[in-house]
């Protein structure tokens, strides 16, 4: 299976497993399973930081993020798919997560209860 991670899920996931709600924490521990991260992540931690929200700067989640994880690059192809997503869902990054769960056929891992009214496979955490 492949499974990508929203912001939430890439936090959490390196960092405090535990703290997943199952099945997302036995599928991302399963070695058989691709799990990806993607820049959009990154980018939302470090706006996160920067406004006081987070106090853990994206280089620390990267660098766990690696040692377990795949970035997935983001393409032009993601970036006009989320920008052709109905509005459901206002957040760019939360967009872009779901846009490239589409295009690469991955399971979306988040607890954000917007993502199910888009056409992505999603796995709550």
């Amino acid at each position: 299976m492949q499974l990508l991670l929203d912001t939430y899920a890439l936090i959490y996931a390196p960092a405090r497993p535990d703290d997943l709600k199952e099945p997302a924490r036995t599928e991302l521990a399963d070695p058989e399973n691709e799990v990806f991260f993607t820049p959009a992540n990154v980018w939302e931690i470090e706006i996160k930081v920067s406004v006081g929200k987070l106090e853990r700067p994206a280089t620390d989640v990267v660098q766990a993020a690696r040692s377990s994880f795949v970035e997935l690059p983001i393409t032009s192809l993601h970036a006009a798919t989320a920008g052709q997503l109905p509005m459901h869902h206002h957040d760019p990054f939360d967009r872009m997560v779901i846009a490239q769960g589409q295009e690469e056929e991955c399971t979306v891992v988040t607890p954000d209860d917007k993502f199910p009214l888009y056409d992505v496979d999603v796995m709550d955490c």
